[in-house]
């Protein structure tokens, strides 16, 4: 089956377009800047999503034909990186391999119609729940843990509790986010 993967110039999308096809899917990559040769456009572009998807998403027809009724897992990803940055990522984090598996376990679950997913690897530190993410398949092989030492003693922040870690610090509220995109 193909697989649209949105975002592939990205750096979640260009670890999917790498790992995917290694799991057994056909991946079509999708983004504002040419990838692999595919079309590049907007998501919000009929015209060339049109084109993305010609040929791959059955499942789209049949969202406009159930007006709802897709498979939907939205995935709450952690801190996605090749190894944890930081002290806090030692909870949150989510290998490039891990990643794959998920997205795999989801494409593949026929348990799947609606879950909230938490998208982390199998750290020892984590605080997010994987029970949605192993009941559709998915078997993290990775731990932010192997990199404890690597870190040191790296300061820790009052905001390393909170989903989101700093960018729920003052400065980044809708309204300073949004002023500073005009």
């Amino acid at each position: 089956m193909t697989v649209l993967v949105t975002g592939a110039a990205g750096r979640i999308g260009a670890t999917l377009c790498e790992r995917l096809p290694a799991l057994g899917w056909n991946v079509r990559p999708f983004d504002l800047v040419p990838v692999g040769g595919a079309p590049a456009g907007e998501v919000t572009s009929a015209r060339d999503l049109d084109a993305a998807l010609d040929g791959v998403s059955e499942a789209l027809g049949r969202y406009y034909a159930d007006r709802y009724g897709l498979r939907v897992a939205c995935l709450r990803i952690g801190t996605f990186a090749p190894r944890p940055p930081d002290r806090r990522a030692l909870a949150d984090w989510l290998s490039p391999g891990d990643c794959a598996r998920l997205v795999d376990a989801c494409l593949r679950s026929p348990q799947l119609d609606y879950a909230v997913v938490w998208g982390v690897s199998a750290n020892a530190r984590r605080g997010w729940s994987l029970d949605e993410a192993l009941a559709l398949g998915y078997r993290p092989e990775d731990d932010a843990e192997a990199y404890a030492a690597d870190l040191g003693d790296a300061c820790s922040y009052d905001s390393d509790g909170y989903v989101g870690g700093g960018f729920t610090s003052p400065g980044f509220g809708i309204d300073e986010v949004a002023a500073r995109a005009r």
